[in-house]
Order: structure tokens, then C-alpha cells, then sequence
């Protein structure tokens, strides 16, 4: 959900440097209120898969994780869209995958999707 009021003095994640994709995630991170931030992202010991942006028509697809580190459970994956108007949703259920491969697998069968519908 895009963020209301002021993010004055919070501090916010970045691709790695020169990045293939530095322009689109800061824009995505610009508009995506509190989901991008050092605290949130710690919060949920999360992490961005950056190499897994993918264009959907204006949206984006990209894949993150998550460990809840005080119950020591195995680190989780979400696929996710970013649009304009809502911010950072999840395709299907919060940490559905147990691998970095199912997510990534899911997020192409999204864009195959996607893409089928189009033609």
C-alpha cells in the first residue's frame, strides 16, 4: 500500500550500484512508502531478489524474502507486483515458496500469463 504523509529522514534500501535496473527500482522505491525502508526491511529480516524486475505492462513483477528470525523458521519467498496506485502487493500468499527456485518459476508462469493474455 503506497505510503500517506510525510517520509522526511527515513532511510531507504538501493540496487546494488550501476545496477541494469537502477532507474526503474528507484522510481518503484520512490513511490512505495514505508515497504523500501532500512527499517522495515530489517523488521522482516527481508531481502530483493534486484535481478528478478520484470515489466508488466506499467507494473512491475519482482520476487523478495523473508525469515522470521524469532522463531527460527527457513527464509521464505514472495512473488510481488508493484503498481503506481497500490504500492507493493503479493501475487498469491505472503512467503507461499520455500525456494528461491519455486518463486522464480511462479514469476515466470506470471509473465507467461500475462503475456498469453495479451495476444
Amino acid at each position: 500500500m503506497r505510503a500517506a504523509g510525510n517520509l522526511a529522514g527515513v532511510t531507504f534500501i538501493s540496487p546494488p550500484p550501476g545496477h541494469r535496473d537502477q532507474v526503474q527500482w528507484q522510481k518503484i522505491i520512490t513511490e512505495s512508502g514505508y515497504f523500501f525502508t532500512v527499517d522495515a526491511m530489517r523488521w522482516f529480516s527481508s531481502r530483493i531478489l534486484w535481478d528478478t524486475l520484470a515489466p508488466i505492462g506499467k507494473d512491475y513483477l519482482f520476487v523478495s524474502s523473508e525469515q522470521d528470525t524469532y522463531t527460527s523458521q527457513p527464509r521464505t519467498y514472495t512473488v510481488r507486483v508493484w503498481t503506481m496506485a497500490t504500492g507493493v502487493d503479493e501475487i498469491g500468499d505472503f512467503g507461499m515458496y520455500d525456494s528461491r527456485a519455486a518463486a522464480l518459476k511462479a514469476l515466470r508462469e506470471v509473465l507467461q500469463a500475462q503475456q498469453a493474455r495479451a495476444n
